[in-house]
């Protein structure tokens, strides 16, 4: 019975830890979106909202991906007390991530649904920044784990 408890903490908290990722990309994406919303609407192409909207949401599905290994990892360092490097996971999820995005990129820009510039703009940018935010957020995850 040990083992099998074990694995449901784990995965309990792996789950936890993905979820806290995802609160915290959904949010930037949020703000992104609307950010962009209100840029095109300044810039006088209001018409590219839902572009943007595309462009945002792709790169929040390379976020979703990107944030599996990085959750296992962060649920494995708190199950084992390990101090050391989560290089191998960073590595993963950046591989996850990209190829999710450019592949959610990829399909939005076939569909031919959505202004081509704005939508790639618009994943480049969210794509940065919601890396910025995450590895910000994870940082304070492995902190804390530290403390």
């Amino acid at each position: 019975g040990g083992a099998g408890t074990e694995e449901a903490v784990t995965g309990a908290r792996k789950a936890e830890v993905w979820l806290g990722f995802a609160g915290v990309g959904a949010a930037a994406t949020l703000a992104l979106g609307a950010l962009g919303q209100v840029v095109a609407a300044q810039l006088g192409v209001p018409e590219a909202g839902s572009s943007i909207w595309a462009g945002c949401l792709a790169s929040f599905m390379g976020s979703l991906a990107g944030a599996l290994p990085l959750a296992q990892e962060i649920a494995g360092r708190a199950e084992a007390g390990a101090s050391g490097s989560p290089i191998a996971a960073i590595g993963k999820a950046s591989l996850f991530r990209l190829l999710v995005a450019l592949m959610a990129g990829l399909g939005a820009v076939l569909a031919g649904r959505w202004d081509r510039r704005a939508l790639l703009f618009t994943l480049a940018a969210s794509y940065v920044s919601l890396l910025a935010v995450e590895t910000w957020w994870l940082l304070g995850r492995l902190r804390a784990k530290r403390a």
